[in-house]
C-alpha cells in the first residue's frame, strides 16, 4: 500500500470531519445550516470506513477492494459501517491492547444518537447531495432534502431524550443558544463513533499501516 496516499486521504478525512463538527456545533437553523454539516461529516465518514476496509483487506492478505466493490457502496455510511465494524471487532485480538479498542466501541454505540446520525449522512449521500439539482431537472425524489432529514434526525433524537426540547422550548436566547446543548449531544456522539475508529487504527487492528496513521485521522479535541 502507497502509505503516502493513505496518509493524504486520512488527512483529508480529519480535516472534513473536523469542520463537519465544528459547523454542527455552531448550526442554528436546518434549513441554513444542515447541508454543509451533513456534506463534511457523510463524506469524512465514507474515506474514513473505506480505508478501514480497504487496510483490513489488504492486512487480511487480500488486494485492495477494487473500484466498482468501492463504488457499489453507493454512498450508504450505514451498510460502510456495519462491513467496517465487523471486520474490526472480528479481529480486536490484532490489536496492542484489545480492551482498549473493545471498550472504545463500546463507548461509540448509543443507538439513541448515534443510529439517528449515520442514518442522516448515509441518505445524504444517497440521494440528498444534488437534492435541488435534480428537483430542478424534474427528477422524482426518493429521498427528502437535507434540511428534512436533519429534522428527521433531531425528531428521532429528540424523542428519545425528551429533556432536550424541554431545554429549546424554554430557552430565551438565539435559535443557536437554545440548540447548544442538542448540537452538542450530536457532536460527541459523532466524536465517540470516530473515535472507536481512530483508536482501532492506532491500535493496528486494520493493519500496521493503519498503527501508523492513527493519530493523522484523531479528530482534533
Amino acid at each position: 500500500m502507497d502509505i503516502l496516499t493513505l496518509e493524504a486521504e486520512a488527512t483529508s478525512a480529519r480535516s472534513l470531519a473536523n469542520h463537519g463538527v465544528g459547523a454542527l456545533e455552531r448550526l442554528a437553523s436546518a434549513a441554513t445550516d444542515a447541508d454543509p454539516v451533513l456534506a463534511c461529516l457523510a463524506l469524512a465518514s465514507e474515506k474514513m470506513l473505506k480505508m478501514t476496509i480497504g487496510m483490513t483487506s489488504v492486512t487480511d492478505g487480500k488486494a485492495w477492494p477494487e473500484k466498482q466493490r468501492m463504488v457499489g457502496y453507493g454512498h450508504r455510511i450505514t451498510t460502510l459501517n456495519r462491513e467496517a465494524m465487523a471486520m474490526l471487532i472480528g479481529r480486536v485480538e490484532r490489536a496492542t491492547h484489545p480492551a482498549v479498542v473493545t471498550n472504545a466501541a463500546l463507548e461509540s454505540v448509543d443507538v439513541t444518537w448515534t443510529e439517528p446520525l449515520l442514518e442522516a449522512l448515509s441518505d445524504w449521500g444517497a440521494g440528498g447531495r444534488f437534492y435541488n439539482l435534480d428537483t430542478l431537472a424534474g427528477q422524482g425524489q426518493k429521498y427528502p432534502s437535507p434540511a428534512q432529514m436533519w429534522r428527521t434526525l433531531e425528531s428521532a433524537v429528540t424523542a428519545a431524550h425528551p429533556e432536550v426540547i424541554d431545554h429549546i422550548a424554554s430557552s430565551r436566547g438565539t435559535n443557536r443558544e437554545a440548540r447548544a446543548p442538542l448540537n452538542a449531544m450530536l457532536a460527541r456522539a459523532f466524536r465517540n463513533w470516530w473515535g472507536f475508529y481512530a483508536t482501532a487504527w492506532k491500535h493496528g487492528v486494520p493493519g500496521d499501516e493503519a498503527r501508523a496513521l492513527g493519530s493523522v485521522i484523531a479528530l482534533d479535541k
